[in-house]
């Protein structure tokens, strides 16, 4: 990013914050799309029948991969009508927040800077929205394969949390 970015992007605070929260709620609409509620229940979470019963190349292949997720069910929203709140969301990713970041690095700078600015500003929406996939999947993940273990670290850790404010 350092060497495509002007050397002023990261000084540009809503060039940064935009790019990153367009590339949160992108990866945030592809696993709602994505994922039903299934996925995410905890009664069936640590069952064998889990859908995160994965192996780790399972998991790196299939669902910690942006790439592997079907934008067209997001997409289609567009065109849906009446107009949904998820739409109103896909057109800020795809249509809104782009276009004011382009607006806005031609703004600030001339041509070929503001063309480097855009390409940053992609790279720092897709790296947001695969972090997004990724941690949230992560996770999930991790809850499965830990199994009861993470209740446990869950615990410990709130008790450390305790004890840390019993002293303060």
């Amino acid at each position: 990013m350092h060497i495509i970015a002007h050397h002023e992007f990261h000084a540009i605070p809503i060039l940064t914050t935009l790019a990153r929260f367009q590339g949160l709620l992108a990866g945030g609409l592809l696993l709602h799309a994505t994922f039903d509620e299934s996925y995410y229940d905890l009664q069936v979470l640590f069952t064998p029948a889990s859908k995160w019963n994965l192996t780790i190349h399972q998991f790196l292949l299939e669902r910690a991969n942006l790439f592997a997720y079907n934008p067209d069910p997001l997409l289609s929203l567009l065109s849906d009508q009446p107009v949904s709140v998820r739409g109103i969301l896909v057109a800020l990713v795809v249509g809104v927040i782009p276009l004011l970041l382009v607006f806005m690095c031609f703004r600030v700078w001339k041509f070929w800077a503001a063309l480097r600015g855009i390409v940053a500003c992609a790279g720092t929406a897709l790296w947001s929205a695969w972090i997004t996939v990724y941690l949230v999947c992560l996770v999930f993940w991790g809850l499965y394969v830990l199994n009861y273990w993470s209740l446990a670290l869950l615990a410990v850790y709130i008790q450390h949390q305790r004890g840390k404010g019993a002293h303060h």
